[in-house]
């Protein structure tokens, strides 16, 4: 992939916090799955150090909003956050990373780095977020990264409103290293049908939205996945989470 996606569309997603393994395209129509994590964000625990971010479709023409009856289902990348990440003294990439899938015939849309400047630097107004890609490289590449001290640059950058949990809080913006918004995330409630899986009794659904204003499908993909991806840094570092024992 180019470094300077410059095509513009606008592609809205939504996740559905906590319990949700699937992301939604939102924008034509009624939400269709798009994506699926093989674990739902809430559910990990210090045992849990690896996320599968599937692509996924039907082959028919449903597009009922739970309809989990997905028949295709394509391996896009790995997203890891290693047991003990932050006292390791092995050379892993970082406490955050995704890994492109090695299966994938297309060309790979190389491996990505969550970096957060130190906690003490934040302060009460938010966070940053730096995604530093490895272009070209997989799963399967020796090192995953291609870069060191002197050459590694961050290609996005988000910034963000404290998001403590899924469920509360902020959102983000994400920027590409020109300068170039790319992506937004917002808070929202989704109004569901009565019924639905996913009501339990209230139909608003709190979820986070991302609008993605990029048109080619691999960047797209990408964004989403990294967006996936600080979501888990996000519930993970939020101290209230480890309390309860789950990291």
């Amino acid at each position: 992939m180019e470094s300077n996606p410059t095509d513009q569309t606008q592609e809205s997603f939504i996740l559905l916090p906590p319990n949700s393994n699937f992301i939604y395209q939102t924008q034509k129509g009624r939400p269709v799955a798009v994506y699926h994590i093989d674990r739902t964000l809430d559910s990990l625990t210090h045992t849990d150090s690896a996320i599968h971010f599937d692509r996924v479709g039907k082959d028919n023409d449903s597009t009922a909003l739970f309809d989990k009856e997905v028949n295709r289902r394509t391996r896009l990348f790995n997203l890891v956050h290693p047991v003990n990440a932050a006292y390791r003294k092995d050379e892993i990439p970082g406490s955050y990373y995704m890994t492109a899938s090695s299966s994938n015939v297309r060309p790979s849309p190389g491996n990505w780095a969550l970096e957060t400047p130190p906690r003490s630097t934040l302060g009460l107004g938010g966070g940053k977020f730096e995604f530093y890609w490895s272009a070209g490289s997989t799963e399967s590449s020796s090192p995953l990264f291609n870069w060191d001290d002197t050459t590694a640059r961050p290609l996005f950058t988000a910034t963000s409103k404290p998001v403590l949990s899924l469920g509360r809080g902020g959102g983000c913006v994400l920027w590409h290293s020109f300068g170039k918004e790319i992506a937004r995330e917002e808070k929202e409630a989704l109004t569901l049908e009565e019924g639905s899986a996913a009501t339990t009794g209230n139909n608003n659904v709190p979820c986070y939205k991302m609008t993605i204003t990029l048109q080619n499908r691999e960047w797209v993909d990408t964004l989403v996945a990294l967006w996936v991806l600080r979501l888990w840094h996000d519930i993970a570092e939020d101290s209230g989470f480890k309390r309860r024992g789950q990291y």
